[in-house]
């Protein structure tokens, strides 16, 4: 569109200078037409090379320019610092150069159409800079005077030039070249205002700091080449005639190129978020040809978006998805709700994005809690049952991860409990028990009292440290009359002993070792309680007496009966020293024979 009014205004504008130059060169014609066309041939040949290797003097000096007024230099007081552009000098060679072609203007004000990074704010005044020296233009017979087309003025550019619209009508007749082929051309315009000037190199910062980036990238270039050629040649129209002095045409093309930058720019926007929305909706619809070939696109437009970057691996693992999904819904149908979930979960990890995968996932987790919930509970009481202490354990263990604070699982613990202190207690009676059996009552006591501390309840721990209890005192006790048997000989040891030995019968039965020790204390009871005869001998002249049994008397033989036991027997006589004898009568002995006389001296 933009190519086809360029052309039609080139052609214009040609038309246009050929009837304003054509006097003016039949007066020169026969003198300079060899000389201007070897020269103009020169000219335009050399604009070529430097347009296709190098950036232009003009375009240097918009650059200077612009960068001199970014960073002003510090100016001396008194000292005035020229910013005005070296321009290619024209006066070696006076040619007459041909009129920039007029471009149709847009309906609207670049102002009116933002694009996004841009500023698009109003232009904003800037330093005023000295305006470039303008360039003369003469021909072979002395200056010639050029009519300037229409300036722009502030960006109003709701009027064709007449010029423009004159040529429209022979653009169907001449054949088109492509915009961005053609060299820029030039036109001498009447001086300018300092507020194009200034407009003018606003412009340019707005263009640089806005759409010409996105211009420029590989993407907006492999997207439309022509477009970006069309711009840059409007861009190489603008610093010509800011090159020659002409601003106002300098700022009317730059704000095309501004427009159409933008315009472009906002096309390749709503182009890539196009395709990356259809991308989302068809790997929404499963759709996953169309996905691909809409997510490829996005890219190619925009290759450094983070959204498309991060959709592009969701669609790329859409088939695997599709095939989780499918099996999950087979087991939907089988009623397996756990290779459902298993496969659902699969689908997840691949593309966690899926809010309905997410959702049913989450319901048939809660499902299956509670499945494996009942299936603990009931495996725990059945285990209880069974007295299995480690698979309640285990049953009891898993509800708790599943539901801590649910009532069944403290029920279920209260149950695991118990079995566990009844499996403890019958363990130390158990072996209570067995220690009993092969008479170790002392040890049988410690497992009985033990098991007495984990259930102090239990009948059997009870039963079982009583028992234990008196047998352990009873051999105790036994064992001390045993030890010190000659205190038998005493009626009140006797008597207890006899006592003793009646409460020992009664558990005879359940210690052999108790009932031996009993026996024997009866035997020594039965021993003890026989008196034996005991023979003492004397001098007649010896007092004889037992320790704690009474007196024998002065006699020379006399007979005495005393219990088993250890006696001590005194002798004393007037004028010699006591003596004592200590007798030991045996349980079970016949007789006894003691002699004692008094014969040492005092």
């Amino acid at each position: 569109m933009l190519q086809n009014r360029l052309e039609h205004a080139s052609k214009k504008a040609s038309r246009t200078r050929l009837m304003i130059f054509g006097g003016m060169a039949l007066t020169v014609i026969i003198v300079g037409l060899g000389f201007l066309s070897a020269i103009l041939y020169q000219d335009l040949s050399a604009l070529r090379r430097t347009q296709q290797t190098a950036p232009t003097a003009d375009q240097n000096a918009v650059d200077n320019w612009a960068a001199e007024d970014r960073n002003p230099l510090p100016q001396e007081p008194g000292e005035r610092i020229s910013s005005a552009p070296v321009l290619p000098s024209t006066t070696d060679t006076p040619v007459p150069l041909p009129a920039l072609p007029l471009v149709e203007p847009v309906s609207k004000s670049f102002a009116e159409t933002p694009v996004q990074g841009a500023d698009t704010g109003p232009i904003r005044p800037r330093q005023q800079m000295p305006e470039p020296p303008p360039r003369p233009v003469t021909a072979p017979n002395g200056p010639v005077e050029i009519a300037a087309p229409p300036t722009a003025g502030t960006g109003d550019h709701s009027q064709v030039p007449e010029a423009s619209q004159t040529l429209a009508a022979a653009s169907d007749k001449t054949p088109a070249e492509p915009l961005a082929e053609r060299q820029p051309t030039r036109t001498i315009n009447a001086p300018q205002t300092i507020e194009d000037r200034e407009a003018f190199k606003d412009l340019l910062l707005r263009l640089e700091g806005g759409p010409e980036p996105i211009i420029q990238s590989e993407s907006f270039r492999d997207w439309r080449p022509e477009k970006q050629r069309d711009i840059e040649f409007l861009k190489q129209q603008a610093y010509a005639a800011f090159g020659d002095g002409d601003y106002a045409q300098a700022r009317k093309h730059l704000e095309q190129a501004y427009e159409m930058a933008s315009q472009e720019a906002r096309a390749l926007e709503t182009t890539f978020q196009r395709a990356l929305g259809d991308a989302a909706a068809a790997k929404q619809a499963d759709d996953y040809d169309r996905a691909k070939t809409q997510i490829d696109q996005a890219l190619r437009l925009a290759p450094e978006s983070e959204q498309a970057k991060n959709l592009k691996p969701l669609i790329n693992v859409m088939p695997q998805v599709q095939e989780l999904l499918k099996s999950a819904g087979i087991k939907r149908t089988e009623n397996n709700a756990q290779g459902e979930y298993d496969y659902l979960n699969d689908a997840l990890k691949l593309d966690p994005t899926r809010q309905e995968v997410r959702q049913r996932a989450t319901q048939l987790a809660h499902t299956l809690k509670q499945q494996n919930f009942l299936l603990h509970i009931n495996g725990g009481f059945s285990e209880v049952d069974k007295r299995q202490l480690k698979g309640a354990q285990s049953h009891h263990l898993a509800a708790q991860k599943l539901f801590p604070s649910r009532a069944e699982t403290a029920l279920l613990g209260a149950r695991v409990g118990e079995l566990k202190s009844d499996l403890e207690t019958q363990h130390f009676i158990g072996k209570a028990k067995a220690a009993a059996a092969a008479d170790n009552w002392q040890q049988s006591l410690q497992l009985f009292t033990t098991a007495k501390k984990i259930q102090a309840n239990n009948r059997a721990a009870v039963d079982g440290v009583a028992l234990a209890q008196s047998v352990v005192n009873l051999q105790r006790q036994v064992t001390q009359h045993l030890d010190r048997a000659q205190r038998l000989a005493s009626g009140g040891v006797a008597k207890a002993a006899h006592q003793l030995v009646k409460k020992a019968q009664s558990l005879a039965t359940v210690s052999p070792s108790l009932d031996a020790q009993t026996s024997r204390l009866a035997d020594l009871l039965a021993a003890y309680a026989v008196d034996v005869p005991v023979k003492v001998l004397s001098d007649e002249k010896t007092r004889i007496s037992v320790r704690g049994v009474g007196q024998v008397g002065t006699t020379k033989e006399k007979i005495i009966k005393l219990k088993p036991g250890t006696y001590t027997f005194e002798g004393k006589c007037a004028g010699f020293k006591s003596k004592l004898i200590a007798v030991n009568i045996p349980p079970g002995a016949t007789a006894m024979r003691v002699s004692i006389v008094c014969d040492e001296r005092i």
